[in-house]
């Protein structure tokens, strides 16, 4: 399915089941931060979660916020990681590249400090 397909699908889906409704949230938790995404998702037949991986035709459903919403697959176009001429796996390359996060039980990651800048030095190189 190429792209425009996939959002043609995605508006189609949003027309059909969303527009002009009122989020009915009576039925989740005050403090819950994520009840209109929940909402949402149910709205379109998507099994509520809280994750941030793509939840339709390789999309992530956002609600709106202050700031500026997009809709989107970020994952790179290549992962060294999954090319086996390097023989090495996701695990590796955070261990090596990443910083391990302690509020994660010293989970590795690479966001935050140690992501690449462009034509500067960080510290990580």
């Amino acid at each position: 399915m190429n792209i425009n397909t996939k959002k043609r699908k995605i508006i189609n889906l949003f027309t059909k089941k969303v527009k002009g409704k009122k989020a009915d949230l009576s039925k989740y938790t005050v403090k819950h931060a994520g009840k209109e995404g929940h909402w949402l998702e149910k709205q379109i037949g998507i099994k509520p979660n809280a994750d941030n991986l793509p939840d339709l035709y390789g999309y992530e459903m956002k609600k709106s916020t202050k700031s500026k919403t997009t809709f989107g697959d970020w994952s790179a176009d290549y992962y060294i990681f999954r090319d086996e001429k390097y023989g090495i796996n996701r695990d590796t390359f955070l261990q090596i590249f990443g910083k391990p996060n302690m509020k994660k039980k010293g989970r590795f990651s690479w966001s935050g400090e140690p992501i690449p800048t462009i034509k500067k030095f960080n510290t990580f190189g």
